[in-house]
């Protein structure tokens, strides 16, 4: 069989990928490596299905095959191998990870001095962390340590070791065996990596001791935020507030102080109408002349104008309507089948290397969601909230909606409202990488038409 490239099943990026004699497919990926997989394996690792455990697994796999292609060996996964593979990985200690990340900035530079390029969403596997989010942190506390300087430069980050990281990895190995402390404190966010690590860190008796860091970060002076950094906190909290005032009475006409309430007082004025003039070039926002703080009405520009799909965009903005005005069920309705076709047309692009499609397995689109730099855990709440309750629809157009759980109408108005927000930052982004898909989403829901 010829090679073709494809998607690869633990990572989601491109990767070429070949059936062979043994029932089994061999990948060559830049971020898993080289590896084989069985069918049967492939079929049952679906993120949507496995337990938890599983998932937590899961994510570790790309360690195990990245690091055993390097070292020269083909891994080959299966139903009755793969946890342990990746329980190997899982449970490298933090010390271990420290090491590893280093090491591997060492032997790219060969010698002090000599910048590397770390690209995170490839490299991750390397030093046995679950994502390119998880190394980037890594990095960021090993910065924050002087054992290494990084800098962001053309999607890649630019990094090189310090004297203290080249001292570091320099210790003799007879010094495994003190009980001293190191002096290392790493505290990432999100429960990826935290603890204090005792004794010699690239030693066997090394230990990681966990404890609260909540003092121990009020106390370590942060470093100051540059420019780009402060402009970007700003943007958040006001993306933030207005999801939440495109569904308050008044409609989308606010004021500057309505806007901004999200946005910390330790910024300044001048910065946050910086931020406002940009996302108004960006179509989100529009007001009339120069934005005057104290007076100016700012105009919310509906979230779906970029929406090139014309029936997608209608489906969207009455869904969106008929929940600010209280048409609940209505909402739902559009709401879920605009996510489900969404789904159905992302999965229909990972197609099976023997030929059949693999819409109906919702990683596919968890890898999409990734590959777009957005949230798998977001997409899976947008799936378990779109399928608290059943929609039917007949040939005609025509539907029907009934609940599957106890909950409440605000519930519904809130989780239809997260969706919506999910969706309005995923299809801009999934125009440009999956562009045929999305345009080839069709509508065949009627829902009564809303005011725009």
């Amino acid at each position: 069989m010829p090679l073709e490239e494809k998607f690869c099943p633990l990572c989601g990026l491109a990767a070429v990928i070949v059936f062979t004699d043994h029932d089994a497919y061999r990948i060559d990926c830049q971020c898993c490596g080289t590896f084989s997989i069985v069918r049967t394996l492939w079929s049952i690792l679906d993120v949507s299905h496995i337990s938890d455990d599983d998932i937590r697994l899961f994510y570790y796999l790309p360690s195990y095959t990245r690091q055993t292609s390097e070292s020269g060996t083909t891994a080959v996964l299966d139903t009755n191998n793969w946890r342990e593979c990746a329980r190997r990985h899982l449970s490298t200690s933090i010390a271990q990870k420290v090491k590893k990340c280093l090491e591997l900035i060492a032997e790219r530079a060969g010698s002090y001095g000599n910048d590397v390029d770390i690209t995170s969403n490839l490299d991750y596997p390397l030093v046995d962390v679950s994502s390119a989010e998880a190394m980037e942190a890594l990095l960021n506390e090993l910065q924050k340590k002087d054992y290494l300087s990084c800098r962001a430069s053309s999607g890649r980050l630019t990094c090189s070791l310090t004297i203290a990281g080249w001292e570091y990895l320099d210790q003799p190995a007879t010094a495994a065996n003190m009980e001293k402390s190191q002096g290392i404190h790493l505290s990432i966010s999100d429960a990826i990596i935290q603890g204090n690590v005792v004794g010699n860190v690239s030693g066997a008796n090394a230990e990681v001791q966990y404890t609260s860091h909540a003092l121990a970060a009020m106390a370590t002076s942060a470093p100051t935020p540059s420019t780009e950094e402060r402009e970007g906190t700003i943007r958040s909290a006001i993306t933030e507030q207005i999801e939440v005032l495109r569904y308050t009475p008044g409609g989308p006409v606010v004021l500057y102080g309505d806007l901004t309430k999200r946005v910390p007082q330790t910024f300044l004025t001048e910065e946050i109408v910086r931020v406002i003039e940009q996302m108004r070039l960006d179509g989100i926002v529009d007001f009339d002349g120069p934005l005057a703080p104290h007076s100016t009405v700012i105009r919310l520009l509906p979230q779906w104008n970029s929406v090139q799909n014309p029936q997608l965009q209608r489906l969207l903005v009455t869904s969106e309507h008929a929940l600010a005005s209280g048409d609940l069920i209505t909402s739902m309705a559009g709401t879920k089948f605009a996510f489900d076709e969404i789904v159905a047309a992302i999965c229909a692009e990972y197609e099976d290397v023997a030929g059949s499609k693999n819409s109906s397995s919702f990683q596919s689109f968890l890898f999409a969601t990734e590959r777009l730099g957005l949230s798998r855990v977001d997409s899976r709440k947008c799936r378990e909230m779109t399928s608290d309750f059943r929609l039917s629809i007949a040939y005609s157009g025509n539907w029907r909606l009934a609940r599957l759980s106890d909950k409440t109408d605000e519930d519904y108005r809130r989780e239809m409202t997260f969706v919506l927000g999910f969706l309005a930052k995923f299809i801009p982004l999934a125009q440009d990488v999956y562009p045929d898909a999305m345009q080839n989403i069709h509508v065949r829901i009627l829902l009564p038409e809303q005011p725009r």
